[in-house]
């Protein structure tokens, strides 16, 4: 049951009217009125709703319910860790009472207390250390994180029931949402290919929010590649619709040639009809992608763009992956003037950025070699831009088998620079894993 509606029933339950609750709890009758409604937000917090429970007189069974309802867990979350020794740790040792307030940096004190967690105490830590993050963003929100995030980083670690749920939920989301889902959607098509495709169309074709519905799309088109073995049909994707910006045009542009190379014409005068504002950025994408075949020339090219104008570079970058193999070297010296420019010199566009970094995260964390990935890693980890960081951190997990030392740098790094939830739950997952290594030696 919705909160509001399970706070009204136990308020009327227990004979309290609206203006009585509210003098409890030192509120205004109105606020008491919006929250049994649903049309306002209340404190998510251990303390508040037990001041709640107590004013309304609620028994153990209805306090419990009423928890449920919040999302918040009843007992402290260190203290469903049920050990006496982590519990007196976290309440005691000032290095953690100190740090409370971040979820992931409790769990760093205690991985540095004098104490050592067997394998089944870390993962009780972990579910009681991220249900303290689960008040911060709404229930669903951060249980969609978690299970994208495990996708994306390939480890196997998501609940299949969960997963299902997601792949027919409905469409009635934030933007946020659906676009975790259109960036995963890959992933998302080597587990369960066939509800994949269904939930790809239903993106599709969703009006959505009008000033994100051109940027869904997008991801959809980019993620066509990855669908095609299984439904050829997934090519009318790539016909423009009305209102679809030049990112998404270029996407259409450069999965068309990628899985049509014939069809390069007809794809090229439709767009450049569409947009005749940045018909020299969409001609070089083109012809860009149709030199691949020719390394050194592909490569040329795109050395030459430095001082080209924002959407060229854009098309530059997506492209440097399929040079990495050809001109390790230069490819990456490429990510890094994209990533940053000189000190003194403003940084590229954000959309340059965007588009070095996932070409960038697409490519590098398979490398031999280390130093130069590292350094690019750590651009990515300092970029202003949230969803660029987020990203990174769908990627983390992917390192630490590899490369654990920069795995833990990259966590600790993204956690210092940000108070975002998610980042902080993406970074507690590498130090758990991280943590069971280390035990496991």
């Amino acid at each position: 049951m919705e909160f509001g509606k399970l706070m009204r029933r136990y308020r009327q339950a227990h004979g309290l009217t609206q203006a009585q609750l509210a003098r409890k709890l030192e509120l205004s009758d109105s606020t008491i009125s919006l929250i049994e409604r649903g049309q306002r937000g209340f404190p998510r917090t251990r303390e508040w709703l037990t001041a709640l429970a107590d004013a309304m007189g609620l028994n153990v069974s209805e306090k419990q319910a009423l928890f449920d309802a919040a999302g918040v867990p009843i007992v402290s979350p260190l203290e469903a860790v049920g050990d006496p020794v982590a519990l007196q740790l976290a309440v005691q040792m000032p290095i953690i009472r100190a740090r409370r307030k971040s979820a992931y940096q409790v769990f760093q004190a205690l991985l540095e207390a004098p104490y050592h967690f067997s394998p089944e105490q870390l993962t009780l830590l972990e579910q009681a250390i991220l249900a303290m993050l689960r008040p911060t963003i709404a229930q669903s929100l951060i249980v969609l994180d978690e299970i994208l995030g495990d996708v994306m980083a390939r480890s196997g670690e998501y609940d299949v029931q969960d997963l299902l749920n997601l792949l027919e939920m409905p469409l009635d989301q934030t933007w946020e949402i659906k676009r975790r889902i259109t960036a995963a959607l890959p992933e998302l098509a080597a587990i369960e290919p066939e509800r994949t495709l269904a939930l790809a169309y239903r993106l599709r074709d969703d009006p959505g929010d009008s000033l994100w519905r051109t940027d869904i799309r997008r991801r959809v088109i980019e993620a066509t590649p990855a669908l095609y073995p299984y439904d050829p049909g997934v090519l009318d994707f790539l016909r423009w619709r009305e209102g679809d910006e030049v990112y998404a045009a270029m996407a259409i542009l450069e999965v068309g040639i990628r899985l049509d190379p014939a069809g390069q014409s007809a794809h090229l005068d439709e767009l450049l009809g569409h947009f005749p504002g940045e018909q020299e950025a969409l001609r070089f994408l083109a012809d860009l992608l149709s030199e691949l075949e020719r390394p050194q020339q592909a490569m040329a090219r795109i050395a030459a763009t430095r001082q080209a104008e924002n959407l060229i570079k854009v098309s530059a970058a997506r492209a440097l992956p399929d040079l990495l193999p050809h001109y390790p070297q230069e490819v990456m010296d490429m990510m890094l003037f994209f990533l940053r420019r000189p000190e003194g010199i403003p940084l590229e566009h954000q959309n340059v950025r965007r588009a070095a970094a996932r070409s960038a995260l697409a490519s590098l964390w398979e490398r031999q070699d280390e130093a130069q990935p590292r350094q690019i890693f750590r651009l990515i980890a300092q970029e202003p831009d949230l969803h660029t960081r987020r990203a990174l951190s769908d990627y983390l997990p992917r390192l630490v088998g590899r490369w654990p030392d920069m795995a833990r740098e990259l966590a600790e790094t993204l956690v210092a620079n940000s108070q975002d939830p998610y980042l902080h739950n993406r970074a507690l997952k590498v130090r758990l894993r991280l943590a069971r290594m280390t035990r496991e030696r």
